[in-house]
């Protein structure tokens, strides 16, 4: 916090505030910061990842991933090419953007018959 006393201007107080991202576990990610914040950061990075571990039920090492599956039903006649898009967001400024949505496509090939013409194909 600091002040500022210039004439009539005696009511202004300033503060100033530094943010730290504490989503790494790895403690070299804090190695440019003040020697006596280093050690805090890392534990509060630890909290920060105890806490998203239990909400979530995932664990994740540093570096890691993970992978959720799902299942559908499709309809048996269905054809073409079938999308499948998942995507993630945060109200936390994410440093990598471009990794935030994926889509799989699939070519669906009937697995019943098909009448065209009057013909089973």
């Amino acid at each position: 916090m600091g002040w500022n006393f210039p004439s009539g201007n005696e009511d202004i107080v300033y503060f100033v505030y530094t943010f730290y991202n504490v989503t790494s576990l790895d403690p070299l990610a804090y190695s440019s910061s003040r020697a006596s914040m280093q050690a805090i950061l890392l534990e509060q990075a630890l909290s920060f990842h105890a806490l998203n571990n239990a909400a979530f039920a995932v664990t994740l090492p540093v570096g890691g991933s993970v992978t959720y599956s799902a299942t559908c039903d499709i309809d048996p006649a269905a054809t073409g090419t079938l999308d499948n898009t998942a995507s993630v967001s945060s109200a936390v400024n994410d440093p990598v953007s471009g990794n935030d949505s994926a889509t799989d496509s699939k070519i669906t090939v009937s697995s019943s018959p098909v009448l065209a013409n009057g013909e089973i194909r």
